[in-house]
């Protein structure tokens, strides 16, 4: 008996030891994560700290229609270079912004990591996280190794690892944007402003200046992203710092989810000029990831740079958290994860650009519409004309019909004559139905109260079925409703101009197709 008790202490004695050891363990690699300068004992110089509002920052790699003023959150990054367990999986946990600031210091204070979130590397859908981002006197994005005169690294913990390559472009494989972030030498006493009011997000451009396309393969995939880090990944981040303070743990009990328009946040992007970024609200738009500056930044200052808290010279930009990639998410066509995306997702795309482009009472008036049964609308079709190819050949016919036969209230509008606000208004509040060629006038459907009608033509030859994925009930539909969708094909040199390119040919509409299609719109 006495053999059997001391067996049992024995166990309780060892798993008390691997207990302890295993928290011992987590705890390291949580305080490796989180800004230690302790390590910068008296031999080194005393790194000057201050808390103070962006300075002003040169954009000269902005497109203008993007630009606003410099700098994303405070807090602690996973350990550098390993894969996370994926936090887009983690339970969202309710937040509310935390009183964000800037921090004028020197480069001794950096502490650079990346983590991949999703997938693997060198994977379309990788996303990485980055603490400590910085751009280059050249606005060239790099992850800072942080050494003195000697050429010593500052770091205990091993080298900065290399980040792989990653997609950030939201399409088919042909479009994939890849970029990378490398590691450069950053002299310890370099002047930075390690930007805590902003996160730093990333897109790679994909026919940003087509209207259908900026909305369906750049914004639509950077508003889901933007969800993903701040319902899950952001929160995850936070936690890693330790608990709350109880002010702030009753603060987080009363407040409702993160809501990722209210917050601070910057974008990288390769490409441009984008449609319409500003409807996006980003603080600051960067632009290209460039080879970066000539500039060594292993050297310290020539002459040397006047404190932290008063640099001679403008500091380089760090970002606190950078979000790089979009996880190859989109509707289609060609993603790796094409998906429909969360109705929330079009319901916040469409929100951004009715605030920007419409007055409160329109907006008003456009959000009586949705709610409104589409046969309770009075029917009224817009008809997109071409000014030179993609014309419809037979709009006279078109317009008789319309007025004899359904007594159809109607318009003909050249959009080109449109800014975009106005096609917004346009389709927003106006229009019940769209007719048009193929082509980005169709991207205004977007705008369009749910059960609208849209009917597509198709050029001779000519065929896409992007449109009819999207605004179809098979889609899913725009903002998350369907639209009635319908397309009338070409299928002869009968209906298709004569010496014209087969995919910019002009249409003649078959009366007999759009009669059928009305009938069958009014009859549902």
């Amino acid at each position: 008996m006495a053999i059997l008790l001391l067996r049992r202490l024995f166990r309780l004695l060892v798993v008390a030891v691997a207990a302890f050891l295993l928290v011992s363990t987590l705890s390291a690699t949580v305080l490796q994560a989180v800004p230690d300068r302790s390590t910068h004992t008296s031999a080194r110089p005393a790194v000057a700290e201050q808390h103070v509002s962006p300075p002003s920052v040169s954009r000269d790699r902005q497109a203008p229609a993007d630009h606003a003023t410099a700098a994303g959150p405070a807090g602690p990054a996973n350990v550098p270079g390993q894969t996370a367990n994926r936090t887009a999986n983690r339970t969202p946990q309710s937040q509310t912004a935390q009183p964000r600031s800037d921090l004028l210091t020197t480069a001794a204070a950096l502490r650079p990591s990346w983590l991949l979130v999703h997938g693997h590397a060198g994977a379309r859908d990788a996303v990485a996280i980055a603490r400590h981002v910085c751009l280059d006197t050249s606005h060239a994005l790099f992850l800072p190794s942080v050494v003195d005169s000697n050429g010593t690294r500052l770091r205990q913990d091993g080298p900065v690892p290399d980040m792989p390559r990653i997609n950030l472009g939201g399409s088919a494989d042909t479009m994939d944007v890849w970029a990378s972030v490398p590691v450069r030498s950053l002299h310890e006493s370099r002047p930075v402003q390690i930007v805590g009011s902003r996160d730093l997000f990333t897109l790679g451009g994909v026919w940003e200046y087509h209207l259908s396309h900026f909305f369906m393969n750049n914004a639509l995939p950077l508003i889901n992203s933007l969800n993903v880090f701040y319902e899950t990944e952001y929160p995850h981040l936070l936690a890693v710092s330790g608990p709350p303070s109880p002010s702030q743990a009753s603060s987080q009990a009363q407040s409702p989810p993160l809501d990722w328009i209210s917050m601070p946040r910057d974008l990288y992007a390769v490409g441009g000029p984008f449609f319409d970024m500003p409807s996006l609200r980003f603080t600051n738009v960067w632009r290209d990831f460039k080879s970066g500056s000539s500039e060594d930044l292993s050297q310290p200052l020539s002459p040397p740079s006047a404190p932290a808290s008063q640099p001679s010279v403008t500091p380089l930009v760090c970002y606190q958290y950078t979000r790089i990639g979009l996880n190859s998410t989109c509707d289609c066509c060609g993603c790796m994860h094409e998906l429909p995306q969360p109705k929330k997702v079009y319901q916040q795309m469409r929100r951004l650009v009715f605030e920007r482009h419409l007055t409160a009472a329109e907006q008003q008036q456009a959000t009586d519409r949705i709610n409104t049964p589409a046969s309770d609308r009075a029917f009224h079709m817009v008809i997109v004309q071409r000014r030179n190819q993609r014309r419809i050949i037979n709009l006279d016919a078109i317009q008789e019909y319309l007025t004899t036969k359904r007594n159809a209230s109607h318009e003909v509008v050249f959009l080109e004559d449109r800014t975009f606000t106005q096609q917004v208004a346009l389709f927003a509040l106006n229009a019940t139905a769209l007719l048009t060629i193929h082509g980005n006038a169709l991207g205004n459907a977007f705008w369009m109260p749910p059960g609208s009608l849209v009917i597509e033509a198709h050029s001779y030859k000519q065929g896409s079925a992007w449109f009819e994925h999207l605004f179809s009930d098979a889609g899913g539909g725009p903002m998350g409703h369907a639209l009635r969708y319908a397309v009338i094909k070409c299928k002869d040199e009968s209906c298709s101009d004569e010496g014209k390119s087969e995919f910019n040919a002009g249409t003649v509409v078959n009366l007999d197709k759009l009669d059928a299609i009305l009938d069958n719109y009014w009859q549902h």
